[in-house]
Formats: C-alpha cells, sequence, structure tokens
C-alpha cells in the first residue's frame, strides 16, 4: 500500500510539475540578427553591400501566428563610382512591425519553415567625416521566410532571407531612389 500511495504522489507530482512549467511560459520570443544587406535597383548602384542589425519581440497570439515588433539598423558604404566621397556612410534605420507565421517541417526533418511580413517605418543618413544629414521617417514594407533550427529547449538558430523597400524622399517627389535592399543573415531566437 505504501508503494502504490508513493508511485501515485511521485506520478502527480511529475505531472504538476509539467503542468506547472507549460503555464509559466510566456507566448514571447526575443531574436538578434546580423547579416549582409544587398542594395538593389537604382539604389545599388549608390552604395556598397552593407552590414545589417535587427532585433525583435514577437508575440504568439497562436502557435502558429505572431506579431512582432523590432528595430532595424543597416550601414552601407558608398560607391566607388560615385568618386571621391570623403569616407560616407548611409545609414538606414527605423521600426519594423508586421506578422510572422511558422509551419510544420513537411519532411518530418526538426526544423520549422517561416515566413514574416509588414510594414517598416525607416529613414535614411548620410555622413562623412565633416557633416551629417538625416532625413524624415517613411513608411515602407519587407517580407522574407528562413527556417527555425533548434539548438536548444527554447533557443533556435533562425538563417533567413528577405526583402525590403522604402522611399526615403519627399512625398510631392517621385524622382527619388528607392531604397530595396535584399538581406541575408542569421539570427538566435529565444522563446519564454
Amino acid at each position: 500500500m505504501k508503494k502504490t500511495t508513493f508511485a501515485l504522489a511521485a506520478l502527480a507530482a511529475v505531472a504538476l510539475a509539467g503542468t506547472a512549467n507549460a503555464q509559466s511560459a510566456l507566448p514571447l520570443s526575443f531574436e538578434g540578427r546580423v547579416g549582409a544587406v544587398l542594395p538593389t535597383g537604382d539604389w545599388g548602384e549608390l552604395a556598397k553591400t552593407g552590414i545589417g542589425l535587427n532585433g525583435n519581440v514577437t508575440f504568439n497570439v497562436t502557435p502558429v501566428v505572431g506579431i512582432y515588433g523590432g528595430y532595424t539598423w543597416n550601414r552601407f558604404d558608398v560607391d566607388d563610382d560615385l568618386g571621391d566621397v570623403g569616407g560616407a556612410k548611409f545609414t538606414e534605420q527605423g521600426f519594423d512591425v508586421g506578422l510572422k507565421a511558422r509551419f510544420a517541417s513537411p519532411t518530418g526533418v526538426p526544423v520549422t519553415p517561416f515566413f514574416r511580413g509588414g510594414a517598416i517605418i525607416h529613414k535614411l543618413s548620410v555622413s562623412d567625416d565633416d557633416v551629417s544629414f538625416s532625413g524624415d521617417y517613411k513608411v515602407g514594407f519587407e517580407a522574407g521566410g528562413g527556417v527555425e533550427i533548434p539548438l536548444a529547449q527554447r533557443i533556435t538558430l533562425t538563417p533567413q532571407v528577405g526583402y525590403s523597400q522604402f522611399n526615403p524622399g519627399d512625398d510631392e517627389d517621385d524622382s527619388d531612389v528607392n531604397v530595396s535592399n535584399v538581406h541575408l543573415g542569421v539570427g538566435i531566437n529565444i522563446r519564454l
């Protein structure tokens, strides 16, 4: 009788611990990402391939769909074809917000494909050794996809490819160059 009571108590403790652990998990994840930023179109004639940093927080509404918000910082050297520009650099930075969808892998491989897309609110700055000029924040869009590769129970590696575009010019002037980039990066995602 004592062995049966002890076994039932041990099973109940394990079940309650599992339930408590599942309930303590918040539907939030944090991600930091670094990568190469490849300018495209007319923008690619002005800027060289740059480096990008991004951090975001995702609130998982369901196990499949989440709402993300974050901040992006991209830095580019000015293309050499523009002549001697005294070490001038372009900086694109701003806020990102959108939806992220995660899907089960159809192949049974332990990776989780994801797609994300939304709005960006970015500005473009130009600076050299002597002067700096910064434009206003403008709305654009981004889209991307990748996979989550498990590293630990709540930590994943997230290689991703994406595209973003916005026009940093005045609203009345349609002749400005769109800042359009292809992003190739990798991040670390931590789920609470």
